[in-house]
C-alpha cells in the first residue's frame, strides 16, 4: 500500500533509527507524496533525562538541517520547515514537510 500523504506529530524525538524509520516511511509515499513531521524544535536549555533513555529514545529536537539532512537520506526533499511559536513554557515545535520525487 502506498499513500499521498504521511504524519508523524511528536513522536520523531523517541524513535531510535530515525534514518530507518523515514525510510520506510519514505517508500510508503506514492511519488509526489509527502511526508509531514509535527515535533520539538531545538530546545533552549538541555533537559537532563539520561536516565530513561535505556526505556525509550529522547533527541532534543530538530533544527531545519536536522530535518533536511534526515528526508535526503531517505530520498525525499524538504519542501518546508516552520517553527510553531510556543505558548506559555510550551516546547518549540516544528511542521517539516518532504516530498517524494
Amino acid at each position: 500500500m502506498t499513500d499521498h500523504v504521511l504524519q508523524s506529530v511528536a513522536a520523531f524525538h523517541h524513535i531510535q533509527d530515525l534514518t530507518g524509520t523515514t525510510k520506510i516511511l519514505a517508500n510508503l509515499l506514492k511519488p509526489d507524496g509527502a511526508l509531514l513531521i509535527c515535533d520539538m524544535a531545538p530546545l533552549d536549555k538541555p533537559i537532563d533525562d539520561a536516565k530513561y533513555n535505556h526505556i525509550i529514545a529522547h533527541k532534543h529536537g530538530f533544527s531545519k538541517t536536522d530535518m533536511q539532512e534526515l528526508f535526503e537520506s531517505a530520498g525525499l526533499k524538504l519542501d518546508s520547515y516552520e517553527e510553531i511559536p510556543k505558548v506559555a513554557d510550551e516546547v518549540k515545535t516544528f511542521l517539516a514537510k518532504a516530498v517524494k520525487n
